[in-house]
């Protein structure tokens, strides 16, 4: 087990269930195919090869539709061991960003750090160790981008990521359209595993955007429920539950409350009802040997 999951473990399940009624929720759904169709960049980020991956020699890496894919830049922060990639799909136009999670011991670090720091407004806060890891790839996501963009102004720009990563792609979506970064600019943000991450404050204004947006959670994942509310965290996205074991089907969750209680949050309090397992199998594709 590592040192994540045991993370997951401790501050997991036992504090479930934020039935608040939502203030706004804007966010569109998007469709269930780009929902499977985004989490092939998740994964794939995972393969340390580089070779491999530019040029998308990977076991899970997007193919198919995604003919005109290309890897444009890869990106790094070596002390924190964070790790990314921003690609351009001519076929789709749009510019995919992916986020790797926690991969090495320097995320772990990051993890435990649970005060939350204001971003943009001083009453939207965010879990500190995950915008510190976002920090150490955003200045270099942000060059990457204003390159494309130059040349590719009407491309949509999709952030994605598993876990850290999908904390990751979470700020570095907030803060592109706080900043009006890319004026103009439509983006979509895919989720998978994702750890609860920010205050009320964060998910209300975040949700009051009007793009296409998912979390989705597998089954039992215990990650999704960790960083429990009762120290101010909530999720944010309308939530899409991998509902049956060892199935890839999807459902809608309700957009009427921030948590949908009969969701994810259904399987109880009980932290023996959630998996570590489940956090590392979405789509029937093992966060494992990415790059065979």
């Amino acid at each position: 087990m590592s040192f994540l999951s045991g993370i997951a473990m401790g501050l997991g399940p036992l504090d479930i269930g934020t039935n608040i009624p939502l203030r706004v929720h804007n966010l569109k759904r998007p469709s269930l195919e780009n929902a499977r169709f985004y989490y092939r960049f998740a994964s794939s980020v995972y393969c340390n090869q580089t070779a491999r991956l530019k040029n998308w020699k990977c076991r899970y890496c997007p193919s198919g539709s995604a003919s005109g894919l290309k890897v444009i830049k890869l990106v790094s922060n070596d002390i924190k061991g964070t790790f990314g990639f921003v690609s351009r799909n001519s076929g789709r136009k749009e510019i995919v960003v992916a986020f790797r999670g926690t991969a090495v011991w320097q995320n772990f670090i990051e993890d435990l750090l649970l005060i939350g720091i204001p971003i943009a407004e001083t009453q939207i806060k965010v879990h500190a160790g995950f915008y510190e890891t976002t920090m150490t790839l955003y200045a270099q996501v942000v060059s990457a981008l204003v390159k494309l963009r130059r040349s590719y102004p009407k491309y949509k720009i999709i952030m994605t990521g598993h876990s850290l990563g999908a904390a990751m792609a979470a700020i570095t979506t907030f803060k592109l359209i706080t900043n009006n970064t890319f004026p103009g600019s439509s983006y979509e943000l895919y989720t998978y595993g994702e750890p609860r991450m920010g205050n009320l404050a964060f998910a209300t204004k975040f949700n009051s955007w009007r793009i296409p947006s998912a979390r989705v959670v597998s089954h039992s994942d215990i990650v999704p429920h960790s960083f429990p509310s009762k120290l101010g965290f909530i999720h944010k996205q309308n939530e899409l539950w991998m509902y049956k074991q060892n199935s890839t089907e999807l459902k809608y969750c309700s957009k009427k409350v921030y948590e949908d209680p009969r969701c994810s949050n259904s399987l109880g309090n009980s932290i023996l009802n959630y998996t570590v397992a489940e956090h590392f199998q979405y789509f029937e594709i093992p966060n494992a040997n990415l790059c065979d």
